[in-house]
């Protein structure tokens, strides 16, 4: 099985809640359509969508196994 970029050393190096987005103003998300190009496992969108009410969120991953891993982790909140 293939896997591209650096998904899975990021993953090891970040704790459970992810810095980046500390960095990210809620006012940028709130109400607006996002796009999550190279979502990975979805972790990330779904801090955002809880945290930070954006209207829309389509996720896109080249790796079809985290793309199909993100469905299953969003199905989990809705």
């Amino acid at each position: 099985m293939k896997y591209f970029g650096n998904y899975f050393k990021v993953k090891d190096e970040r704790s459970h809640a992810d810095i980046r987005l500390a960095h990210l103003s809620s006012d940028f998300f709130i109400n607006k359509n996002v796009l999550d190009l190279g979502c990975g496992d979805g972790a990330i969108a779904i801090e955002i969508a809880i945290k930070m009410f954006p209207a829309k969120m389509v996720l896109l991953d080249i790796d079809s196994r985290l793309l199909h891993q993100a469905r299953r982790s969003v199905d989990h909140f809705i």
